[in-house]
């Protein structure tokens, strides 16, 4: 069945076609959206990857006309509800089966979920989850108790109620990483993946937020955590107990220092600490001038 058949026909005053629900940040082709005012509608006309936008009677003659139209009472709610149908009924699946290499070892009391992808040589230690669309590559070791794949903080509310969100997202971990025990790495509700490098190391107690990206050989100390859709660099270093905002850049071969609370993006090679981080000389010089 055609997703668009979810809204009522006389709803739906320009077809086109849609594949995904949008997701800010995500060049998602064929992306159905919504818009409650004129701003944001103004935006979406403007996003080629977004085909179809809902909105209100009020708001439709503001709608590019390439774009298909459906209109609701309520923009906001309908879209919602359309992202849980779609992956309640599969049009969005972001992989279809398990497919686990014979020579992973896996432990008994691990879990592994539906749509899980497991390279060669990979180890998944005891009482360690797996959660549905989770690729892991080559080499990689999984210590016990990490959890890979889990829902998030993201919600929505609707008229008032905090809303059920479906996730149709993953995660993908790079060959020869490493996720150490306690570690928690988080996939987003849309459809896009959560990624880790290769050759990079997610230590203890770790947390990895939804729709981050962190690159090749970068480290993160235990107990460090980055909030969702940041995007780390390669080579980067997170100190322990370190804590990145949400939608950050931390640039290649940065160093973020243990402790640190990082509020702004950080560029290439620079060095950063303190709460919240500045650049590391800079603060350590505040430091002195405030003990004498």
């Amino acid at each position: 069945m055609n997703p668009i058949h979810f809204f009522c026909s006389n709803r739906i005053i320009r077809e086109n076609k849609f594949s995904f629900t949008y997701a800010v940040g995500q060049e998602l082709d064929n992306s159905i959206a919504f818009a409650n005012d004129r701003k944001s509608l103004n935006a979406l006309n403007n996003i080629p990857s977004v085909s179809v936008i809902i909105t209100t009677e009020e708001l439709a003659n503001v709608v590019s006309e390439e774009k298909g139209l459906i209109l609701s009472e309520n923009p906001k709610k309908d879209f919602f509800l359309l992202h849980n149908y779609m992956i309640k009924e599969n049009h969005i699946s972001a992989l279809n089966g398990n497919d686990i290499d014979e020579s992973a070892v896996i432990a008994p009391t691990a879990r592994i979920g539906n749509n899980v992808i497991i390279g060669k040589n990979v180890t998944i230690d005891d009482y360690t989850i797996i959660e549905s669309n989770t690729v892991i590559g080559d080499d990689c070791e999984i210590g016990p108790f990490v959890v890979i794949g889990t829902t998030s903080l993201q919600r929505t509310l609707i008229d008032g109620r905090l809303f059920r969100l479906e996730f149709a997202g993953g995660v993908k971990i790079g060959d020869r990483s490493r996720v150490l025990t306690g570690a928690i790495i988080q996939k987003p509700y849309q459809a896009f993946y959560t990624t880790v490098g290769e050759d990079s190391v997610i230590s203890t107690r770790v947390i990895v937020g939804h729709g981050s990206k962190v690159g090749n050989r970068t480290l993160m100390s235990g107990g460090a955590g980055i909030a969702g859709n940041c995007i780390l660099g390669d080579d980067v270093w997170i100190g322990s107990g370190a804590i990145v905002a949400d939608n950050l850049k931390i640039g290649d071969k940065a160093k973020v220092l243990l402790g640190s609370v990082v509020v702004r993006d950080v560029g290439p090679n620079e060095v950063v600490s303190g709460n919240f981080a500045l650049d590391h000389k800079k603060n350590i010089r505040q430091h002195i001038k405030i003990r004498d």
